[in-house]
């Protein structure tokens, strides 16, 4: 299979220096890309390094391109807007480089787009991405004068998003959502919604073990309905994309002759080292906070007999929990675990995005089990989720604001004309500063490429001529917009599978002690499912889109959970509660109500019975699961069906469609030796031309064009 393409594209973008006098010099409706760079001096040499490293090779990839200033003179804004017919070649291609290595038949009309309104969102973004890095290479590495390079959110679409699901009254529609989603965030991203809602829609009675294994297997079918409506392969879980921080020395494959980055295992044994001593010494720390506790509420329980409501023990159970959930949620993961397993994944150097999650996984999945008040931590996190980025917003626009304002009115009340004139005299009749630039040497001295490059620095000159208030008020609204989209945090589904994986883990594993805990958890989840919409679209920066075929690894920690789940249930009914001992009568006229405290009682049970008890439930639990999961097709029949049916009609079109072109080729050959051995041309019936039959409409339409872009 070929490579993109590497020609230049025949026809230029265009540069505009936008300052909002004119129709020419207003912003355009909507941008796909954003290029904001770092602080500057203000001296033309910067901006002619801005002019020659981002701007010209943007345009020379055919892109538009407009830039905005900022009322210091000391950071420009790169707006960058892609043309319909250069967005539709590119999309075309990365859609047939996609297909190759993961697609099936069922995708072959779609990968050969001949509209540019057939062009997704998410796909216009991926191929102007791949213009910009790979074509342009305008990236924070390659150029250090950028401070980042991002997608624009695109208001129209997000605003169509807040407005038919997120902010709507009535019962938000799951699959048009997540196909909304898919349309202008990319697979990756729609997914993650997917499975919320399949998941909040699974609470019910009997929320525990046997609920778990049945809420995977159900996901299971819905990931296989969702990959057979969208296209994918059905049993692709996840894709791999490669680490853009993945660094390792070059080494020549003797038998493809191609050099490859490789990075030798036995590097990552110290972190693997430091990894497990971090996370002995944070149990040990969390244990300890625990006994504290248990010391002090044993205490007050022989100081303050009374359990009722509103006691002194009862807040001293209220007031432990929420300290200790502090410490453990916000102080001890947030602050401490979060990021240094983060970091330690970083070190480990994995070459793909896939291995770098899981081994994040691995790091904090065994923290993740001891965030103990779940609901209230969760709650918690939600709000702060969405007032903390509400508020850095309002003061982000109120400080951005009050300079544009204050530059403004500096301007105004200057004297125009004597404010003009010197604009005009220093784009005229400046003095060349040879120690700065080449830009500013003599006509005669300067290199073939300096004149071109000195167009951001004459038009960052005369921004200021003749300012128009609502003009200029326009301008820097957006440029405000684009600022505030600069400084948000990159979306990233990793934090949201990983409190839905915390949740799901507690209520396998404790529902059984607070049976109110799903009622919860559904109430939170059903905010969450509309809050993270609200936050992805204005609170977020916008992702890069990604094609995925499901959850990825995180399918693999819930298993892991609910495995976990058996065990725990099962020790907790049996040791830690003694909730057994309800079921069997004469331990339960034993029972004394005046001293009765919840636990096991080793007059009924010995510890020996209750870990053969132990054993003996664990052992058909997991059996029961197994046949559970061995019985439950995980592709619904009829989804099996349909895709073999469209597989055979698709094998027998291109059958076909070869067999006729094969005759067509014979039966002109005979005629042409007919010709040649009569001297005339022989008079019959013709022979029947080959190509697609009404029985192929698929080849019909697509044939042609998936031929003239192979490369056998």
């Amino acid at each position: 299979m070929k490579d993109f393409s590497t020609e230049v594209p025949a026809t230029k973008g265009t540069y505009r220096f936008l300052t909002g006098r004119g129709e020419g010099d207003k912003p355009r409706p909507c941008y796909d890309f954003a290029v904001v760079t770092k602080r500057l001096q203000g001296q033309d040499s910067e901006k002619s390094a801005v002019q020659s490293t981002i701007v010209d090779p943007l345009v020379a990839q055919g892109l538009w391109v407009d830039v905005i200033e900022g009322t210091d003179s000391t950071y420009y804004i790169v707006l960058v807007r892609a043309p319909e017919a250069l967005v539709l070649h590119f999309a075309k291609e990365l859609k047939l480089q996609v297909w190759m290595r993961c697609g099936n038949a069922r995708e072959l009309d779609d990968i050969l787009v001949n509209d540019p309104s057939d062009v997704d969102p998410a796909d216009r973004i991926q191929a102007i991405e791949y213009i910009i890095r790979v074509r342009a290479n305008i990236s924070k590495k390659s150029v250090p004068l950028i401070r980042r390079v991002f997608p624009v959110h695109d208001e129209a679409e997000t605003a169509a998003l807040m407005r038919k699901y997120i902010r709507s009254c009535g019962r938000l529609d799951a699959v048009q959502f997540g196909a909304h989603v898919k349309m202008y965030f990319g697979e990756r991203v729609a997914y993650y919604f997917c499975f919320l809602d399949c998941y909040n829609q699974m609470w019910g009675f009997f929320v525990s073990v046997i609920w778990s294994f049945w809420f995977l297997k159900r996901w299971r079918r819905e990931n296989s309905a969702v990959n057979f409506t969208w296209k994918n392969d059905l049993h692709t879980q996840f894709l791999l994309y490669p680490n853009p921080h993945f660094v390792g020395t070059e080494r020549l494959n003797p038998i493809t002759n191609e050099v490859h980055v490789v990075y030798a295992w036995w590097k990552r044994v110290p972190v693997y080292l430091f990894v497990t001593v971090f996370m002995v010494v944070q149990i040990a720390i969390m244990m300890l906070f625990i006994a504290a506790w248990i010391t002090t509420y044993e205490t007050f329980q022989i100081r303050f007999p009374n359990t009722g409501f509103g006691g002194v023990q009862w807040l001293s159970v209220l007031g432990g929990g929420i300290v200790f959930g502090l410490f453990v949620d916000v102080v001890q993961w947030e602050l401490v675990v979060k990021p240094v397993a983060q970091l330690c994944t970083q070190w480990e150097n994995w070459r793909t995005t896939e291995h770098y999650v899981t081994f994040d996984l691995q790091h904090l999945n065994l923290e993740s089990l001891f965030v103990t008040p779940i609901v209230v931590a969760q709650a918690l996190n939600l709000l702060i989720q969405l007032l903390v980025p509400w508020a850095l917003r309002r003061r982000h626009v109120a400080l951005r604001k009050r300079t544009d304002h204050q530059a403004l009115a500096f301007l105004t009340t200057q004297d125009a004309r004597k404010r003009d004139a010197a604009i005009l005299a220093a784009l005229e009749y400046g003095p060349p500063d040879i120690s700065m630039h080449p830009l500013l040497l003599p006509p005669h001295s300067r290199p073939p490429h300096a004149t071109a490059t000195a167009r951001l620095a004459s038009d960052s000159k005369a921004k200021d001529l003749q300012v128009d208030v609502q003009a200029w008020d326009a301008l820097h609204r957006v440029a405000r917009e684009v600022l505030f989209q600069c400084n948000q945090d990159k979306y990233d589904p990793y934090d949201d599978y990983h409190t839905a994986m915390v949740q799901f883990g507690f209520v396998v594993m404790f529902s059984m002690l607070w049976p109110l805990m799903p009622l919860c958890c559904f109430c939170i989840n059903a905010l969450k499912y509309r809050g993270d919409g609200y936050r992805l679209c204005t609170k977020m920066q916008r992702p890069l889109p990604q094609k995925a075929g499901g959850i990825g690894e995180w399918y693999t920690m819930f298993v892991i959970l609910a495995c976990v789940g058996v065990l725990v249930y099962t020790g907790l009914v049996f040791v830690s509660t003694g909730a057994v001992e309800f079921f069997v009568p004469r331990c339960v006229a034993r029972i004394d109500l005046d001293t009765f405290r919840f636990g096991p009682s080793f007059e009924c049970f010995d510890m020996s019975t209750r870990l053969v008890m132990i054993l003996v439930s664990e052992n058909v639990l997991f059996v029961g699961a197994w046949l559970f999961w061995s019985s439950w097709r995980s592709v619904p029949k009829s989804l099996d069906d349909q895709l073999v049916a469209a597989e055979s009609a698709f094998k027998r079109a291109l059958y076909e469609a070869d067999s006729g072109s094969t005759s067509s080729s014979t039966s002109s050959s005979t005629s042409k030796k007919k010709k040649k051995k009569g001297g005339h041309e022989t008079n019959g019936r013709t022979s029947k031309q080959g190509g697609p039959t009404e029985a192929s409409p698929l080849l019909e339409q697509s044939h042609k064009a998936l031929a003239k872009q192979w490369d056998p």
